[in-house]
């Protein structure tokens, strides 16, 4: 079902592609018959008309069969937001604010090589547009 905030933020036919698929995106790779999992919220980031950072709470899951090494980072960055070791699983989580589309990326720290990753796609939208729209249609009704 979606919820009338969605429908109204991002219009109908994008809330219906959103609810297509689940709202949490996991990954999964196989490494060396290894599995990890990577789960990224929120999966889309919806910046409004007049606005020129999208502003989301990140919070990010991974889940691995075996005790290992990762390390956490933005694609396209050199610091690492966070690093695990000896770790199964781990959660990082903080807010944030990007004007473009974001790739979280979950790397073996002694390789640099990329385990996971998870694009984040920022999207415009206009209320004022749709407003306009749906009143010009009702007032030649």
């Amino acid at each position: 079902m979606i919820s009338d905030t969605v429908r109204r933020t991002v219009g109908f036919p994008i809330a219906c592609l959103l609810a297509l698929f689940p709202w949490q995106l996991t990954a999964a790779a196989t490494a060396a018959g290894e599995s990890l999992s990577l789960e990224v919220r929120p999966r889309v980031c919806v910046r409004l008309s007049g606005e020129e950072m999208c502003a989301m709470h990140l919070l990010i899951r991974w889940k691995a069969e075996r005790e290992r090494d990762v390390c956490l980072r933005f694609a396209g960055e050199e610091t690492s937001l966070q690093c695990w070791q000896a770790q199964r699983q781990g959660v990082w989580e903080m807010s944030l604010e990007r004007e473009n589309n974001t790739t979280v990326q979950l790397l073996d720290p002694d390789s640099e090589a990329v385990l996971l990753e998870s694009l984040i796609p920022v999207i415009s939208r206009d209320l004022r547009d749709t407003r306009r729209r749906r009143r010009h249609v009702w007032s030649i009704l």
